[in-house]
């Protein structure tokens, strides 16, 4: 265009910002935000949403905030983008901020603050801004459900989930199958098996999402062959298994201890769709095999895999000489695994405990020894609660 002689204007940056969004090309961005300077319309409001989209999408909220306070007249639409950001990165201290100052809120603003609660498995929270938004004129959307549904389910919020799901019955909420998949997979993670299967099985139109809740909801609860049927299920009903769907299935085979079924799975990947298996489905495989004790099988499959074992990899097969009290395997594995994660206490604990039980007494305390020298202490476990059926966290 440029090369041409034809000079952009204020409706063709938006659609380049955009392009720069869609990317998160920000060395882009800043050479249009230059050129945008440059022509003197940095003042006008769609490119000024436009350029606060971008660097949102780039990460980089320094920029973005900056654009946002030098607005003269600041629209909902442009405090959204900011917000989204903000949740986007994690950062729901700066998110309420922004949300709080809001002159004028709509349905988007709610559901940006109540996806990026629901990220963070902040039920509590997203479940009181649910509150807030039904005081409003705004009406909730399937975006505002399935955000906190989903804040339910990463929580384990069974109590707040049926709520949602009875208040979805008041209104009258039809269920699509976006609706009825956040609703599975809530049940499912929130140990419903049961009625997950009843919503999934209505399902109309069963899309791979759906598939995939249901599948990963028996493998989480262990339930593997269920999880195995399900499978074969969706692929004869012709939709094809991604990634997500196999990391699920191959869990499902790890915490059952079936064998044959999880070489399958990994085998057929490749084999038969077309899917070349990442690190978390060897991750599986080698979880699996240490579980079973074949260690001479789980060490091989981390040699032959196409790329350097993960830590996960590394830490299942530490667990596995864990089961079957295997130290000998464990002093490669272990040291691997330190050297991977030198501030990860649990490594140094579970290998500690191995030596121990194998008498190495000397081998633990050197273990010991080594996680204070490094500064390392002991992550304390955290556990949801629900008294009175008000999710609580408790720390052990």
């Amino acid at each position: 265009m440029l090369r041409g002689g034809s000079l952009p204007n204020n409706f063709t940056y938006p659609f380049l910002l955009k392009a720069c969004a869609a990317c998160a090309s920000e060395p882009y961005g800043c050479a249009a935000h230059a050129r945008i300077v440059k022509t003197g319309l940095e003042l006008d409001p769609y490119i000024q949403s436009a350029l606060i989209h971008a660097y949102s999408e780039c990460k980089d909220l320094g920029a973005a905030r900056r654009l946002l306070d030098q607005m003269e007249r600041k629209d909902v639409v442009s405090w959204n983008t900011m917000i989204n950001g903000c949740a986007i990165l994690g950062d729901l201290s700066e998110a309420r901020k922004l949300f709080a100052g809001m002159p004028q809120r709509n349905v988007v603003s709610w559901n940006s603050m109540l996806a990026a609660h629901a990220k963070c498995g902040d039920v509590e929270e997203a479940l009181a801004l649910f509150d807030g938004m039904r005081r409003t004129d705004e009406k909730p959307t399937d975006a505002t459900m399935v955000s906190l549904l989903s804040a339910c389910a990463h929580s384990g919020a069974l109590d707040q989930g049926e709520q949602l799901h009875a208040y979805m019955e008041e209104h009258k909420i039809k269920l699509n199958t976006i609706l009825s998949t956040a609703l599975v997979d809530m049940y499912a993670k929130c140990g419903s098996i049961s009625r997950a299967a009843e919503i999934f099985y209505a399902i109309e139109q069963k899309d791979l999402l759906a598939w995939n809740a249901i599948i990963g909801g028996m493998a989480i609860h262990g339930r593997a062959d269920e999880a195995l049927q399900l499978f074969d299920e969706m692929t004869k009903s012709g939709v094809r298994p991604d990634d997500i769907t196999f990391v699920m299935v191959l869990t499902a085979c790890s915490h059952a201890g079936m064998v044959k079924a999880g070489r399958r799975m990994l085998n057929c990947m490749k084999d038969s769709h077309g899917i070349d298996p990442k690190l978390e489905h060897y991750g599986c495989v080698i979880d699996l095999l240490a579980r079973a004790g074949l260690f001479e099988e789980a060490a091989e499959l981390t040699r032959a895999m196409p790329m350097e074992p993960s830590a996960p990899a590394l830490g299942a097969l530490l667990g596995g000489c864990r089961i079957h009290r295997n130290s000998e395997v464990a002093d490669g594995v272990g040291g691997h695994l330190l050297h991977l994660q030198p501030g990860h206490s649990g490594r140094y604990v579970l290998l500690s405990n191995i030596y121990a039980t194998a008498g190495r007494w000397d081998d633990a305390k050197e273990v010991r020894g080594r996680m204070l020298m490094n500064g390392v202490a002991k992550t304390p476990g955290m556990s949801m609660i629900e008294p009175n059926g008000t999710p609580s966290s408790a720390s052990s």
